[in-house]
C-alpha cells in the first residue's frame, strides 16, 4: 500500500546492564530492515546508554518500576527521536 516502514528499537533495562553479547537487537533489526526494505531503523540504544552513563537513577528515570515500559521521560526521548529522524511529506 505504498507506506514507509520504520523499525524502532530501544533497550530494555537488562540490555543496558548486561549488553548484547548473547543476542544483539541492533544487528537483528538491521537485518530485518534490509530484508523487508524498510525505510530506516530508528535506534535508541545509544541514547539510552548515554542516559544510563550520565544518571545514577537512570532506571527510575526511563522505565516504569520493575517493568520494561517507558515512563514519561523515556517516551519523550522516543518521541523526539522519531520526530528528528522521520521525514514527513
Amino acid at each position: 500500500n505504498n507506506s514507509e516502514l520504520y523499525l524502532i528499537i530501544f533497550p530494555w533495562p537488562e540490555n543496558l546492564i548486561h549488553g548484547q553479547e548473547i543476542f544483539n537487537w541492533e544487528n537483528y533489526a538491521s537485518k530485518i530492515c534490509k530484508k523487508h526494505q524498510c525505510k530506516k531503523v530508528i535506534n535508541l540504544f545509544k541514547d539510552f546508554e548515554n542516559i544510563k552513563k550520565n544518571n545514577t537513577n537512570w532506571k527510575k528515570l526511563i522505565y516504569i518500576d520493575d517493568d520494561i515500559h517507558l515512563k514519561k521521560y523515556g517516551n519523550s526521548i522516543l518521541a523526539n527521536k522519531i520526530l528528528n529522524e522521520v521525514t514527513f511529506n
